[in-house]
């Protein structure tokens, strides 16, 4: 094997490296060893697992005791729920299990914390790092919880704003709704690119995007000012 691989260019440096690597895991005692095998099972792990935009983790019962236990059926189908309430989204949603390994974008932790005759249900974003994103919280009596039963995980994400945080991953180009300075820049720069098209003729006579139209009719230039410049001239001027 190591003969041919000296009569090709390649070889010299893939001897040293594998020499390299085998010098540097025998200097390495047991312990670490393990380590770094543990290490690249887990980069395996992360390649091959499927991938979601939402991960559903079941609802957290850590903080409630047995006192809780006559009411849990009110409570326990949340996370269906909140799965339920992605369908016909763009997004893709996977309720966690401990036998599956998967990689998503964000997260929603469902939990409970009980004190009777009161509770609160507590829903936690976090993104693909484990870092809380944003947190939404329903808090009343159990006789309240017992009448929205079947909408309490709609509520809980509702009240999250899930796509107020999303957005800006999954449209780039919707970036006004939640960062308003962002997309004044990238329309006012659009805006000048396309008047400088327009020429003298002040009239678009082929756009890559928009072939549907142009290959039959000249596309107007704009003026070069947005709309946001347009009202703020106005009003100074007004002013």
């Amino acid at each position: 094997m190591i003969g041919p691989l000296w009569s090709k260019w390649y070889g010299t440096p893939i001897i040293l490296l594998v020499l390299l690597c085998f010098g540097g895991w025998r200097a390495l005692n047991e312990g670490q060893q393990s380590a770094v095998l543990s290490h690249f099972v887990s980069l395996y792990e992360d390649l091959i697992a499927a991938k979601y935009d939402v991960a559903i983790d079941d609802l957290d019962l850590t903080r409630v005791d047995k006192s809780a236990d006559p009411y849990l059926s009110i409570f326990r189908p949340v996370t269906i729920q909140l799965q339920r309430a992605f369908d016909g989204t763009r997004h893709s949603t996977f309720v966690n299990d401990s036998s599956t390994r998967i990689k998503s974008r964000f997260t929603l932790t469902p939990s409970l914390t009980f004190a009777a005759p009161k509770a609160t249900v507590t829903l936690g974003l976090h993104d693909a790092g484990g870092g809380l994103v944003a947190e939404s919280q329903i808090a009343a009596r159990i006789d309240f919880f017992k009448k929205i039963r079947g909408c309490l995980g709609p509520a809980l994400l509702h009240a999250l704003d899930f796509d107020k945080y999303t957005l800006t991953r999954t449209h780039p180009l919707a970036r006004h709704k939640v960062k308003p300075d962002a997309y004044a820049l990238f329309t006012k720069l659009a805006v000048r690119v396309l008047e400088r098209m327009g020429g003298r003729r002040r009239a678009i006579a082929r756009l890559p995007l928009a072939a549907g139209w142009t290959n039959t009719r000249d596309m107007p230039a704009p003026v070069g000012r947005t709309f946001r410049e347009l009202y703020a001239a106005q009003r100074s001027h007004l002013g």
